[in-house]
């Protein structure tokens, strides 16, 4: 057997093997973020100035109602969302003010959280 003949046979072997691994890599699913962790969140890191009583710069993270009626998610694109390009620097002061910057962690939940449609249960 040739060796062109060989290597066809390996590669013919091989790719439906591959072929199942990539659509595996595409089914699977970022785990669902529930606002409850969101709102943990918010309360440690955010509503002590931004609350139903101070809500500083206009913004009250205090409940889902109002972190929806500050204006500062824009559903399912947290890249233009300012809950996002505040806490990731993106856009000056860099929240959380006067407190260490979210972990990447965080900033990933409050983004997926975002990008799944914002929801709040």
């Amino acid at each position: 057997m040739s060796m062109l003949k060989k290597v066809a046979l390996v590669l013919i072997s091989v790719l439906p093997l591959t072929a199942g691994f990539a659509v595996t890599a595409r089914t699977v699913k970022k785990p669902k973020v529930a606002y409850k962790q969101v709102q943990e969140l918010l309360k440690s890191e955010c509503v002590k100035c931004h609350n139903n009583k101070s809500h500083a710069e206009n913004v009250d993270l205090h409940s889902y109602g109002a972190v929806m009626a500050s204006k500062v998610v824009i559903v399912g694109n947290p890249g233009k969302s300012r809950l996002i390009t505040y806490t990731n620097g993106a856009k000056e002061p860099r929240m959380p003010m006067g407190k260490k910057s979210l972990t990447t962690a965080q900033e990933k939940l409050l983004s997926d959280w975002i990008s799944q449609g914002a929801k709040s249960k």
